[in-house]
This record gives structure tokens, C-alpha cells and sequence, in this order.
């Protein structure tokens, strides 16, 4: 009880008067007006220190949310980008593997009335392999169409790019034969 003050001295009896509570209504008359008006302004000033450090913490606390709010919002590039990591680090394939088996299995269809052969059977193995290899040459064909997009000083991939980066490795207009398995 650090707040506590020593008064009048009545019949050799000390009272201790704790600033922070109330004075009962008899204990009045024991204190003379001086040590009265000290106790009023000591109690005021710990009033205003309190409230400044309320309205101190109430300020920080908002500029914390502010700055949350400021940290949620995404710069335009950065999910991509993160998501673009994320696939670089993981060895997972990006295609869908009963789509590119499905696909796989309707193109060797046709391949075999073509050739006049009986139907392909497929090892769950081979389908990984040929999913794995064609996604790493669609990457590496991509990787070498944005080069191209850049070149150009351009930021969009345009099938035109695809087109030049397919003839210059040899494969006369890709898009093209992509179009025609379709349709058959």
C-alpha cells in the first residue's frame, strides 16, 4: 500500500487514507482542508495519467489494426507468384490424371484404327510417364513462348508466340494439329 499517507494524529491513533478510494463520511472531519485539497489534485493527476495511457493504448491498438489491414491487401503480382513457387517446389503433376488418361486412351483409339491395330492397353506406370514428360515439354515450349512474348515487348502470351517457338524448333503450326485431334 505504496499510496497511502499518514494524517492527523488523534487520542495517539494513526489514519492511513488510500487516494485511490473513497473517504468514508466520518473521516471528513480528521483532515484539515489543506491536506484535503492535496489528496483531490494528487487523485485528479493519477486520473489524467490513467486516461492518457488508456487513450495511448487505444490509439495503439488502432494503428495495429490499421496496419493489419494494410498487410492483408495483396500487391496485383503476388499470388501468382507465390503460386508459381509453390508448383516449382513440388514435384506434383499439374495436370488432372484421369483427364490426361482419358485423352491419352481416346488418341491411341484412334491411332489404332488408323494402323488397323487391335486396341492399346495401357500400364498405370506408362500413363505417369507420358503424363510426366508431356507436362515438362508444355512447360519448356511455355517457358520458351514468354521469352519469345518478351522479345516482342509484350507482357500477354499470344498464340502467336506458341506458333514461333514451335516453328523454331521444328514443329510446323502446332496449334493447328492441336485443333485437328479435336476434331476428329
Amino acid at each position: 500500500m505504496a499510496n497511502k499517507k499518514t494524517t492527523k494524529e488523534n487520542n495517539n491513533q494513526s489514519f492511513q487514507v488510500d487516494n485511490n478510494e473513497k473517504m468514508p463520511s466520518f473521516m471528513h472531519s480528521l483532515f484539515d482542508s489543506d491536506e484535503k485539497s492535496v489528496i483531490a489534485e494528487k487523485s485528479n493527476e493519477r486520473s489524467k495519467k490513467s486516461e492518457k495511457k488508456k487513450v495511448e493504448r487505444i490509439s495503439a491498438i488502432q494503428v495495429q489494426k490499421a496496419r493489419d489491414k494494410l498487410q492483408k491487401r495483396n500487391k496485383p503480382m503476388s499470388k501468382v507468384l507465390q503460386e508459381i513457387r509453390q508448383l516449382q517446389a513440388s514435384s506434383v503433376l499439374v495436370c488432372r490424371r484421369a483427364g490426361f488418361q482419358r485423352f491419352v486412351r481416346q488418341t491411341g483409339i484412334k491411332v489404332s484404327d488408323e494402323l488397323g491395330f487391335k486396341e492399346f492397353r495401357y500400364s498405370s506406370k506408362s500413363l505417369e510417364c507420358l503424363q510426366t514428360l508431356t507436362e515438362q515439354y508444355m512447360v519448356d515450349l511455355f517457358e520458351d513462348s514468354v521469352q519469345c512474348t518478351f522479345h516482342a515487348k509484350r507482357v500477354t502470351l499470344m498464340a502467336k508466340d506458341l506458333n514461333l517457338t514451335a516453328r523454331i524448333r521444328g514443329i510446323e503450326q502446332p496449334l493447328q494439329e492441336i485443333r485437328n485431334l479435336k476434331l476428329r
